[in-house]
């Protein structure tokens, strides 16, 4: 008996089945390099609440399929530009808003710019009004669990 082949079709056809089957065919990073919280009372910030650990996890979760995908909530990219991958940006969070309305605000820096430790270090260091896609804000609603915005300073 002559054993099967495969041509490269049927190759390929398992390949994406088998991908299928994973749940992805490529992986997105679901984490930023490093990040901050402000917390309340922190010198020279307005934070009005602390966003938790878990806070962070679930909108970088979120943020990182954005950056993977695009997505309309992400302005300020020059078109057929994509942003560098979440996992390349030192991100600092605070909590804004009463409890009843609550927002965590971000501010993103790429990790290879030369200041980018000293960031994550200092809640006050003010961004640059333009920049390139090493710079973003965000904008998170607690209340509906949604990305409201990620606005990169380029314009």
């Amino acid at each position: 008996m002559k054993p099967a082949t495969l041509t490269p079709l049927a190759l390929l056809g398992m390949l994406a089945l088998a991908l299928f089957h994973t749940g992805c065919a490529s992986t997105f990073t679901a984490k930023s390099a490093r990040y901050a919280i402000t917390p309340v009372g922190a010198r020279g910030a307005d934070a009005y609440w602390t966003p938790t650990t878990d806070d962070i996890r679930r909108l970088e979760e979120k943020l990182g399929r954005m950056f993977y995908a695009a997505d309309a909530r992400i302005t300020g990219l020059p078109d057929n530009i994509p942003p560098y991958p979440l996992s390349e940006y030192y991100i600092r969070y605070t909590g804004a808003g009463p409890a009843d309305n609550r927002y965590i605000l971000g501010e993103a820096m790429h990790k290879t710019l030369p200041n980018a430790a000293a960031f994550l270090a200092t809640p006050a260091m003010t961004m640059p009004d333009k920049g390139d896609a090493r710079y973003f804000t965000i904008m998170y609603d607690m209340q509906t669990a949604r990305i409201v915005a990620v606005r990169f300073l380029t314009q």
